[in-house]
């Protein structure tokens, strides 16, 4: 008998995790939508002058959580310098009404010093590779799948460290 019972038990668990685990699905699918990916344009900010970014919020989630953007960026003064940023964040919801505040960090390749973030009393006039460490803080907004934003972005490197921001516009792709 405590044998058949126990079956019993094992078999209505299974009916009652299966149905669980559908509800889970449910809820799940009712708080992550598909918009995951997004591309960026923005003056100043990672990219240094100007930037073209793709952005992925890691885990399905649609606007907020964590994130992470690669793009192609570039800054000037006598030539046009290519730059690649690499940046990893955290999106917040500050209101119901898709606005958010974004905190991250990283790491922006230079392929050359530029005067502006540059140190001539430790470096010269020496055209070398730089790696900027970029935190930032930002303020987004969402309007459909175009979004704005607004952020400031200190640039840190060997040679000195710059308050810097940048602005922007995004559109959500899938």
């Amino acid at each position: 008998m405590k044998l058949h019972f126990s079956i019993f038990l094992m078999i209505m668990g299974l009916f009652f995790c299966k149905d669980t685990e559908a509800q889970l699905v449910q809820l799940q699918s009712s708080r992550y939508n598909k918009h995951t990916g997004s591309v960026r344009l923005s003056a100043g900010g990672e990219g240094l002058l100007g930037s073209v970014e793709m952005e992925l919020r890691l885990f399905g989630r649609s606007y907020e959580g964590l994130g992470i953007r690669v793009g192609v960026g570039f800054y000037t003064e006598d030539a046009f310098y290519l730059t690649i940023p690499v940046h990893i964040s955290e999106q917040l919801t500050l209101t119901p009404n898709r606005r958010y505040l974004e905190l991250g960090f990283g790491v922006t390749y230079a392929a050359y010093h530029a005067h502006f973030f540059h140190n001539y009393y430790l470096y010269g006039d020496a055209l070398m590779p730089s790696w900027n460490i970029i935190p930032s803080i930002s303020y987004r907004q969402y309007e459909q799948k175009i979004y704005w934003f607004i952020q400031f972005s200190p640039v840190f490197n060997a040679a000195a460290t710059t308050p810097w921001g940048g602005v922007g516009i995004g559109k959500q792709l899938f």
